[in-house]
């Protein structure tokens, strides 16, 4: 533990002088310099921004029934009572008590792994649909 405390005083330090450099850099650049630097700055910032929303889609990510499945999906999912016939013979259907199934027909139907539902926001069976940003991913 006395390690960790020790890298991470370090790295405070390390960021510190970083830090006071930059600003000593700043303060002995001519002002029409500083100003060209923070637009450009800012013009990169916004470019990213505005990269960022067009590889990006808001999906619907919900727990599709009782097994825990999460999906992302397109259309906002719709909620279905599931049914269970009384017997084999007979022709009555009875509803299982709780069994809702959200079910959606949209163009994107994507399972998310479990190793992945980390990323998502905690949902869990019975829960309404939340809307997600999702992004692209970069390699």
């Amino acid at each position: 533990m006395e390690k960790d405390a020790k890298k991470d005083f370090g790295n405070i330090l390390e960021a510190i002088s970083e830090m006071n450099l930059k600003e000593d850099f700043y303060n002995k650049m001519p002002k029409d310099k500083l100003v060209d630097r923070l637009i450009l700055c800012e013009m990169e910032l916004d470019a990213k921004n505005k990269e960022a929303d067009e590889h990006s889609i808001e999906l619907w990510y919900f727990v599709s029934d009782e097994t825990g499945a999460k999906y992302l999906t397109d259309e906002k999912p719709k909620v279905y009572l599931s049914f269970d016939p009384a017997e084999e013979s007979s022709s009555e259907v009875i509803p299982i008590k709780g069994s809702k199934v959200w079910m959606t027909d949209g163009e994107v139907n994507i399972r998310v792994p479990v190793c992945m539902e980390k990323m998502f926001p905690e949902i869990k069976y019975g829960d309404e649909p939340i809307r997600v940003k999702v992004s692209s991913l970069t390699v």
